[in-house]
């Protein structure tokens, strides 16, 4: 079983280096088949995090808490910045992620620029032979580094955005064991909750899409430069049709948070309703218990009073 998860390991990198069909069913062929012979006594030799990795995610939330009470410490820093801190922590990793994103997206423009050389070549006088495979090779270089650059960029901000959930998972249980009781009092449990498995698991979420505040304007600029040079004036009626859908989108995103605040509220009624109502039933339980032993008792005293022979 041992060599048959291990196959699946050396696998599973191929799945998110490529795209393709044919890998993608490779792959799920080669796990539903490997699935079929595994039995339930072969759960406790499936493959684990392992110690360097597991010490890395408590690494991590030691060192928030340290970054955290240092900045506490700072006279000149007050309150705490959270997303200071997480990027003091991972800064090495998110730079290294917005090289390969800026990296990604120049490639992207590039094959357009290689496909109008290539369309050159084909109408234009007899040129060299090797001046069209240079051009082909290198669009077919440029689309695989491009992906390439891609998939390594998810890579990178998914890991960064597991390790800040960790962190702030670890700070919030942290905070919630130190809590006093008017502390306590001013947040239910509901609230923590959703604060825990809600608000943090966003983070991890949204970890990818942080780059596209500097992303987007880059790929807009390139674009907008590109057509210039190819329609001209023309492209002016594409930026009127931004610049009228930004507001339109800016409305569309402030309904779509008011939704989501709304929603957050309803949800921590309903975990309150929920305690109060499993907390209602341990207590009918628990009386209904106590009842039904105070019977037993009762006949576990009256028993042996009527078996009662006196002795002659």
């Amino acid at each position: 079983m041992a060599s048959l998860t291990a196959e699946i390991i050396d696998f599973a990198p191929l799945f998110g280096a490529l795209s393709t069909t044919h890998s993608d069913y490779k792959f799920y062929q080669h796990v539903r088949r490997t699935s079929c012979r595994v039995r339930a006594d072969d759960e406790y030799s499936f493959p684990t995090l392992g110690r360097e990795a597991e010490s890395s995610l408590s690494l991590c939330g030691e060192r928030f808490h340290s970054c955290d009470l240092l900045q506490l410490e700072t006279p000149f820093m007050k309150p705490p910045s959270i997303m200071w801190c997480l990027f003091m922590l991972f800064k090495w990793d998110i730079v290294t992620a917005m090289f390969t994103k800026a990296l990604s997206d120049l490639l992207q423009f590039s094959n357009p620029l290689l496909l109008r050389t290539l369309i050159r070549f084909t109408e234009d006088s007899p040129k060299p032979l090797w001046e069209g495979i240079f051009t082909s090779l290198a669009m077919f270089g440029t689309s695989e580094l491009s992906s390439l650059m891609q998939s390594h960029y998810y890579y990178l901000m998914y890991r960064v955005g597991t390790r800040v959930q960790t962190c702030l998972t670890g700070a919030i249980y942290r905070k919630t064991l130190r809590l006093s009781s008017s502390a306590r009092r001013s947040k239910t449990v509901g609230e923590i909750v959703n604060l825990m498995s809600i608000d943090v698991d966003r983070f991890q979420q949204i970890s990818p899409q942080t780059m596209q505040y500097w992303s987007n304007p880059l790929q807009i600029g390139l674009a907008l430069f590109l057509l210039w040079h190819q329609l001209g004036v023309s492209v002016l009626s594409g930026v009127a049709a931004m610049i009228i859908l930004f507001p339109l989108n800016f409305l569309i995103t402030m309904l779509i948070r008011n939704c989501q605040v709304h929603q957050m509220h309803y949800k921590d009624e309903r975990t309150k309703i929920v305690n109060e109502v499993l907390n209602g039933m341990k207590v009918c339980r628990s009386d209904q218990l106590m009842r039904h032993l105070s019977k037993l008792s009762l006949h576990l005293l009256i028993i042996p009073t009527l078996l009662y022979v006196p002795p002659e």
